[in-house]
């Protein structure tokens, strides 16, 4: 199940038999990498490289973490949660937001055209800020995106490029 609606994906891996194995107790590693890049690039995640950890044992409810490195400057840490003890697993990301999901917001918002904000993810932290460049009444512009919480609310200034 993927729930995007401007929250943290969540992914339940229902692979019963690859997340673990049985025989010795402990998550299949590769098999929480696969689901996780699955799960991030089908939410047009720029997945370069995901690294779950070795020999983690099957605890229901214990949780590890994976790192994924996904275009920004700093790998994004993902929390893996123990379903159960038969090695299923959900995962969640912290809230991420693609730039093109925020080309096509500033195009709705500001009749905006050839939107850009760059190719890096961004996360939503208040007061940090994106610059994008665009076309706004016929004219070249920067749009500056301000957010306004960590959930990923923003406020938007127009300036003449």
């Amino acid at each position: 199940m993927t729930i995007v609606a401007g929250r943290a994906l969540v992914i339940l891996a229902a692979l019963l038999g690859l997340v673990a194995c049985q025989s010795e107790k402990t998550i299949e590693p590769q098999a929480v990498e696969d689901s996780i890049r699955k799960g991030l690039e089908r939410e047009d995640w720029p997945v370069e490289k995901v690294e779950c950890p070795r020999g983690v044992r099957i605890q229901a409810q214990d949780t590890f973490h994976c790192s994924v490195l996904v275009g920004l400057d700093e790998p994004i840490d993902v929390t893996v949660t123990q379903k159960d003890d038969l090695g299923h697993v959900t995962w969640t990301t912290p809230h991420v937001l693609l730039p093109s999901k925020i080309e096509k917001r500033l195009a709705q918002l500001r009749s905006a055209t050839d939107v850009h904000c760059g190719e890096k993810l961004v996360v939503p932290k208040q007061g940090n800020r994106v610059s994008c460049t665009a076309v706004v009444a016929g004219k070249p512009s920067r749009i500056e995106v301000t957010f306004t919480d960590d959930e990923g609310a923003y406020t938007t200034s127009v300036a003449p490029r």
